[in-house]
C-alpha cells in the first residue's frame, strides 16, 4: 500500500508504501515532532512509491519528504483504497479453530467448498466487524482508543 501522510502545519507530505500502513502510521506518529494525518492510501508497492518520488522530484524536500501543496490536488483525485487491520494472534487461533470445526461438521461436498471459499476471503483480509468490513476510518479510531 501506498501512503501520503500530511506533517500538519507544515506544507510537508511523505509519500510512502507498507504492508501495513497502520503500524507505519502509528511508528511515524510516535517520533514525529508535529501532528500527523494520513491524506490518502492508494494501491500499490515500492515500484510505485518510487515512481511517485521521480514523478514529483521538484517538490522534494527530503528523502521521501516533499512539498504538499503543489501535490494535493493530485492525492485529492487518487481512489482510496482500504486499509486491513492486522489480526492479533488470538483472532487468527479463533478463526482456525472456527474454521477446522465447521469444516469438520460440514456433511456435503458443497457445504465443504463454501466454508473453504470462505475462509480464504477471510485470511485475505475480509474480516467482517459485526457484519461489515472494517474500513480504515474504523481501524485508525480504533488505534487510537487504545493509545
Amino acid at each position: 500500500m501506498i501512503y501520503f501522510i500530511e506533517a500538519v502545519g507544515t506544507d510537508r507530505v511523505k509519500i510512502g508504501s507498507a504492508r501495513n500502513v497502520v503500524d507505519e502510521f502509528d511508528k511515524l506518529r510516535r517520533d514525529a515532532p508535529v501532528e500527523l494525518k494520513i491524506l490518502k492510501v492508494i494501491d500499490g508497492g515500492r515500484h510505485e512509491e518510487k515512481t511517485l518520488h521521480e514523478r514529483f522530484a521538484e517538490h522534494r524536500v527530503r528523502l521521501e519528504w516533499f512539498e504538499l501543496e503543489p501535490l494535493r490536488p493530485f492525492i485529492e483525485e487518487l481512489p482510496t483504497e482500504e486499509l486491513r487491520r492486522p489480526w492479533s494472534v488470538k483472532e487468527i487461533r479463533e478463526a482456525r479453530s472456527t474454521y477446522s470445526q465447521r469444516h469438520k461438521s460440514a456433511t456435503t461436498d458443497e457445504e465443504r467448498a463454501r466454508v473453504k471459499e470462505e475462509w480464504r476471503e477471510w485470511s485475505k483480509g475480509e474480516l467482517l466487524v459485526e457484519g461489515r468490513p472494517r474500513t480504515p476510518r474504523e481501524a485508525l479510531l480504533k488505534m487510537f482508543e487504545e493509545h
